[in-house]
């Protein structure tokens, strides 16, 4: 059984080949290939960094990459994009992230949590312009809409926008 690659310092080390340097050609074909790797960090001042894991969750059209830590028996997954996106930088950032203690880390996930609810309910705001523009559309322009068909419709779509955004 082969080891996982194990990126550290801007290099992947991989079964004994030659060093691949992250973000560069030879690291995309790798990232095409691969769905799993080690990422050991250099430890930097005071804060400790642990390593992680990264899983690729390849779907049809593209490769999703997620960082992962198990702490005190829970695992840790954050986001890190697509191939374009796993940047050594990101890949550290994420790093981080998963090396906070527990308490810091699950404010920091509860704050994050609360931003994209806050970003969602803007959209909501947003989406309820473009219904009203809809309406007026609808009432204007289709002689076969009834105002009742246009109402439930316009009804119809604020429930399930409602119940996507809750």
């Amino acid at each position: 059984m082969k080891s996982l690659p194990v990126l550290t310092e801007r290099q992947l080390l991989y079964y004994g080949e030659t060093p691949i340097a992250v973000d560069s050609p030879e690291w995309d074909d790798f990232l095409k290939r691969e769905i799993h790797f080690k990422f050991i960090p250099k430890q930097q001042g005071s804060i400790l960094l642990h390593n992680i894991s990264l899983r690729c969750n390849p779907r049809s059209n593209a490769n999703y990459w997620y960082a992962i830590r198990k702490v005190n028996n829970r695992i840790r997954q954050e986001y890190l994009g697509k191939n374009v996106n796993l940047t050594y930088e990101n890949i550290v950032n994420t790093c981080h992230k998963l090396s906070l203690g527990d308490y810091e880390y699950w404010m920091l996930k509860n704050r994050e949590k609360k931003e994209r609810q806050a970003n969602k309910k803007y959209s909501l705001d947003e989406f309820s312009k473009v219904l009203k523009l809809l309406s007026n559309k609808i009432d204007e322009n289709y002689d076969g809409y009834t105002e009742k068909n246009a109402a439930l419709l316009i009804s119809d779509v604020l429930y399930l926008v409602t119940k996507l955004t809750n």
